[in-house]
């Protein structure tokens, strides 16, 4: 889940070259998740950031858990499909891979 990840990609304690590819990582997650519309973002953020479940993520969004699952599944397949975020360090790749289910 992201709320687990991204802490833990932008931690430190490695070498600077893998601090320096955590923060490039980070970098290029956080962009990503900036150009999902507002709305997609919200979602994401409340799901994997606030770790709620989809119905809370609608309750919170004021819209119907079918809504609610519908902006979620886009800003996955956007954010799977995004080139940016193919190059990520293999570090970062398998939490971003959980929060894209």
């Amino acid at each position: 889940m992201l709320t687990d990840t991204v802490p833990e990609i932008a931690a430190g304690g490695g070498t600077p070259a893998e601090d320096a590819e955590r923060a490039a990582d980070r970098a290029a997650i956080t962009a990503a998740l900036d150009r999902l519309p507002a709305r997609e973002r919200a979602a994401i953020a409340l799901r994997y950031g606030g770790d709620l479940t989809e119905p809370a993520v609608a309750h919170a969004l004021g819209c119907r858990a079918g809504t609610a699952a519908a902006l979620l599944s886009r800003a996955r397949a956007t954010l799977r499909a995004d080139p940016t975020l193919t190059d990520l360090s293999p570090q970062a790749k398998p939490h971003l891979e959980g929060a894209a289910r």
